[in-house]
């Protein structure tokens, strides 16, 4: 295993991490991307969706297909941004405006897994293009 196997295996540990760690904090409250999931009305898979995309980024670290790692990465991405949209229906009356949870979240020190998750998903992406890039070049000079 290469030591970029061993990075995606990094990466794929903080994903899993980023899931149950605080990630918004609003008064007393500290919800996690976990919480923020099972928390909207009707039936929710994304708590699913993101497990799934979790273990495809150990498959393909352990594997070593890191440029597979892009677009799960980028997906892994649209999440955070979907919940911050929900929080406010989970948080209720006076929450700030969904605009407004970038600044109220990234300030926060108990939001430390908005931090970890998107952290980890954008090491995802740029070890796949990394690995992309770099695994062609040495394809053309082997011709």
């Amino acid at each position: 295993m290469r030591v970029n196997g061993l990075i995606g295996m990094a990466v794929a540990a903080a994903m899993g991490a980023g899931l149950f760690l605080p990630f918004l904090a609003w008064q007393d409250q500290a919800l996690s991307l976990a919480d923020l999931a099972g928390s909207a009305a009707g039936p929710n898979y994304l708590l699913g969706l993101l497990a799934v995309l979790v273990a495809g980024v150990l498959a393909c670290s352990l594997t070593d297909d890191l440029p597979g790692l892009f677009p799960i990465g980028g997906l892994y991405l649209i999440f955070p941004a979907y919940a911050l949209s929900e929080a406010g229906e989970v948080l209720g009356e006076g929450a700030p405006a969904a605009g407004g949870w970038l600044l109220a979240f990234a300030a926060e020190p108990a939001a430390i897994g908005a931090a970890v998750a998107f952290l980890a998903a954008y090491a995802a992406v740029v070890l796949g293009v990394a690995d992309w890039w770099f695994g062609r070049a040495r394809r053309r000079r082997a011709r």
